[in-house]
């Protein structure tokens, strides 16, 4: 498990007894989920491999015995050694490490370096883990995952996601995290095919055809946008590419002098982006005698093709609770509403979409993830 929990183990008699976290260590300050509480039982397997197997049967397949023989660790230390001196001497690009254990990142990555090889892989090459998730938290926020701040969070929907339910990264921690906001009244739904642990204790449960989260996501953004005007505009219009002027073509709108993408200053026509305090979100414009358009406006008006009833056809979710979820959301995020924390005042927006394999693990699994940060930029 890569969550890494900090554990102290109870020994009577030389046995280990029970498995315990530290309460005041992270990451999961105390709680121990039932894979750490089971953690004696792999000690003691009676059925435990506990030395080196040897494969004598070349064959593989389903029900083909691999004919496996026990050898002492000398021998297949030798035998390891022998089979990489040779590859070394060959070509050491032909060593290939893929491994998913994080407490052997740094010992690989070394191992790797020092033996000539670049190739070195954290898992396999598919849809493992956050390959859908990972490269849209480094677009949007510069980091490695997206999680939840639900100890401010009042409004939470889980897209195939159990964030805080003793999974994803930081299992435990996210755990106690979302036990005492769900005890101060944090509402969670849970958009699911099925009835996960996530559905069965969150507020509400919505049923969706699997691998359409991202029809859902843009129909909410439809009509918390296009519908309600629920958006943070000043958000949009300072930290986002939404007032960027763009062409027909899709290309940004660029000044001919710095190469700098161009805004629409509602006082002075286009100007680079960073040569105005007052650009517009939205509309159309004029510029050297093309029609253009804001990033912004581009997006409203793609997303009037996602109304509730297509999402419905889509997703098999109900027109109404499409509109009913994206309201309430809408509503939830209080925006225009400030929070001071450790004395620093900040917009407080107390909502919050996440997801993970659920949505990253089908076709397309980055862009449905990308529709549903959407929700939360």
């Amino acid at each position: 498990c890569y969550n890494a929990c900090t554990v102290q183990v109870h020994i009577e008699n030389g046995v280990a007894t029970k498995v315990e976290g530290i309460p005041e260590v992270g990451p999961n300050f105390g709680k121990v989920c039932a894979k750490g509480n089971a953690a004696p039982l792999n000690l003691y397997n009676p059925n435990r491999i506990a030395n080196p197997l040897r494969r004598t049967n070349p064959q593989k397949g389903i029900e083909i015995d691999p004919g496996w023989q026990e050898i002492s660790w000398e021998e297949a230390l030798d035998e390891i050694t022998e089979r990489l001196k040779k590859i070394r001497e060959d070509d050491p690009r032909k060593l290939i490490v893929a491994s998913f254990d994080t407490y052997s990142f740094m010992p690989l990555r070394a191992f790797v370096s020092a033996f000539g090889t670049p190739n070195f892989t954290a898992g396999p090459a598919g849809y493992f883990c956050g390959n859908g998730v990972h490269p849209v938290a480094y677009t949007i926020t510069g980091s490695n995952d997206l999680h939840p701040d639900v100890t401010h969070c009042n409004y939470l929907i889980q897209f195939g996601s159990s964030n805080g339910i003793v999974a994803n990264a930081n299992a435990m921690g996210m755990t106690i995290e979302l036990a005492e906001a769900r005890t101060r009244g944090l509402r969670m739904v849970c958009i699911d095919p099925m009835l996960s642990n996530t559905a069965a204790l969150a507020d509400e449960w919505i049923p969706i055809r699997p691998g359409t989260g991202a029809a859902m996501g843009l129909g909410m953004m439809n009509v918390l946008i296009n519908d309600l005007g629920i958006y943070d505009k000043e958000y949009l219009t300072n930290y986002t590419n939404g007032p960027y002027l763009v062409k027909e073509s899709g290309h940004y709108v660029r000044d001919p002098e710095t190469d700098k993408p161009m805004v629409w200053d509602e006082h002075g026509g286009a100007v680079p982006y960073d040569a105005t305090e007052t650009p517009s979100l939205d509309g159309s414009y004029s510029v050297d005698g093309s029609t253009v358009k804001t990033g912004f406006q581009l997006l409203k008006e793609s997303l009037t093709s996602y109304t509730p009833e297509r999402v419905h056809e889509i997703t098999t979710i109900p027109p109404e609770t499409v509109k009913r979820i994206a309201k309430e959301f809408g509503e939830a995020a209080q925006i225009g509403s400030e929070i001071v924390i450790e004395g620093e005042k900040l917009p407080h927006r107390p909502v919050a979409a996440c997801w993970y394999r659920g949505v990253g693990a089908h076709k397309h699994g980055l862009l449905g993830g990308l529709s549903l940060a959407f929700l939360n930029v």
